[in-house]
């Protein structure tokens, strides 16, 4: 697992996300010429940060709706919290209920911001419970993308949130880092529907699944 790092930037600024993940240039070439879906899931890991820090300081900055921005920070400090546990122990499966957590709290956050305005929205949002995927098909059918499927196929590799605190978790300490990416994925694309922020462009589409 390496650490991601977003500068504070003003003004026009040219951002590479390789050149924000903490790894040797001569590694990245490694994991580039070696490991290409590797390679691929880091640079995308790091746009979706990317996008995710800059949406929600948008969304701050206007402060428009305290439920959404409580909901957006709260998933920011799931996020850290999950990096936080895995760095220093990747076997750690505590990291599941972080990883869920920030994923649910921008999926809500998202639903809370796009429907202030709607009559009985709170009790929608309260019907998702838990279920991210009840969660990301009730924010497309309000503002659909093109990364609908992929958004749906993603919440649905999750592990049930109720549950996994009393069961015995097995997964591997890849498995643990691939929730941990699909958990800032969601975060990010959460987010990305209110601010239409997306670093890559069209290149979104060529993104491996996670």
């Amino acid at each position: 697992m390496y650490l991601v790092n977003i500068n504070l930037v003003y003004g026009i600024y040219a951002i590479d996300p390789l050149k924000s993940i903490d790894i040797s240039e001569k590694e990245l070439n490694y994991v580039y010429h070696h490991h290409l879906e590797q390679f691929n899931k880091a640079f995308f890991g790091a746009c979706d940060l990317w996008d995710f820090a800059y949406s929600i300081q948008e969304i701050l900055t206007i402060g428009t709706n305290k439920e959404a921005e409580a909901c957006f920070q709260n998933a920011h400090e799931q996020l850290s919290a999950t990096s936080r546990i895995l760095i220093h122990n990747p076997n750690n499966t505590s990291s599941i209920q972080s990883a869920y957590l920030a994923a649910e709290l921008s999926l809500k956050g998202a639903l809370f911001y796009f429907n202030q305005k709607k009559e009985n929205f709170k009790k929608k949002i309260r019907n998702c419970g838990h279920n991210l995927v009840d969660a990301a098909n009730y924010l497309i059918s309000i503002k659909p993308t093109k990364y609908d499927e992929l958004l749906i196929e993603t919440c649905e590799k999750f592990p049930n949130y109720v549950q996994s605190p009393y069961s015995s978790n097995d997964l591997s300490c890849i498995e643990l880092m691939n929730l941990a990416m699909r958990s800032i994925f969601v975060a990010a694309e959460s987010v990305r529907r209110i601010t239409d922020r997306y670093i890559v462009g069209d290149e979104y589409l060529l993104r491996p699944k996670l």
